[in-house]
C-alpha cells in the first residue's frame, strides 16, 4: 500500500512522532 519511495520515510516519521511525544512530556 506504500510506494518504495515512501518506505524510507516511515522510520523517520515514527522517530519524529516518538521524539515529539517525549518532548511534550
Amino acid at each position: 500500500f506504500l510506494s518504495p519511495c515512501v518506505l524510507p520515510l516511515v522510520p523517520a516519521y515514527i522517530g519524529y512522532l516518538s521524539g515529539a511525544s517525549l518532548n511534550s512530556q
